[in-house]
């Protein structure tokens, strides 16, 4: 008789927690870059990143053995930062009925959560809980920490090499701050960092991080505080 179960857990990590769910979202191929040890690379086979019904293929390393898996995107939920991903083909689906990973950010009080949880159906009790895959979703979330943090310090590595007399500079939340050319915020899962005073002479006053998530910074013009009006 086959048995459904449920594994979850939360790791708590030091960076924005919702640059995860980005990621994982719009760029997860670049979860190779952030832990090439367990992800050598991830393609999109149809669809759209980030959107229900597309189909997304791995390599990973799992136990020291490279495995690949074919999942399909069932659910995205911006609100509640969740993404729903079904494995459909590969070396998992040879061991387990039906497999699904979840991940969900969240803050609660001062801590910063990833959250992955999955939901499996095995033949029988002989088939071990897939704990495995849980440890290594969660050591890979941690990486992904560490690279996010490694990047904040390369970017305040380059205030103090080329903007010294200006440091320390702001870090704001950069949904404070209005993308006139698409009239809207800036994704809340970004900073912006405030060069004050104005860098006149290089014409930059902001860096933006990240522009894209795994790149360390850009510098932007057209992108102001956003009049009062568009706050409300």
């Amino acid at each position: 008789m086959a048995i459904t179960g449920k594994i979850s857990r939360a790791v708590e990590i030091k960076c924005d927690c919702h640059l995860v769910y980005d990621l994982y979202k719009h760029k997860p191929h670049d979860s190779s870059v952030a832990d090439p040890e367990k992800v050598e690379a991830c393609h999109l086979v149809s669809g759209q990143w980030g959107v229900p019904g597309s189909v997304i293929h791995w390599d990973f390393y799992h136990n020291g053995k490279k495995e690949t898996c074919k999942e399909i995107i069932e659910e995205v939920d911006d609100e509640l930062h969740k993404i729903v991903f079904k494995v459909i083909e590969g070396d998992i689906v040879e061991v387990y009925n039906s497999f699904s990973f979840i991940l969900k950010t969240e803050d609660v009080g001062d801590k910063k959560l990833v959250i992955w949880t999955i939901e499996f159906e095995k033949a029988n009790e002989s088939i071990p809980d897939p704990t495995s895959y849980l440890d290594l979703l969660c050591g890979i979330a941690g990486n992904m920490d560490a690279h996010f943090l490694k990047g904040f310090e390369s970017l305040f590595c380059c205030f103090s090499s080329v903007y010294k007399e200006t440091l320390p500079p702001k870090v704001t939340p950069s949904n404070q701050f209005w993308n006139h050319d698409h009239d809207r915020p800036l994704p809340s899962s970004a900073y912006v960092f405030i060069i004050e005073p104005p860098v006149h002479r290089h014409q930059i006053n902001a860096l933006l991080y990240p522009h894209t998530l795994l790149q360390s910074s850009t510098s932007f013009q057209n992108i102001t505080k956003p009049p009062s009006v568009k706050n409300q």
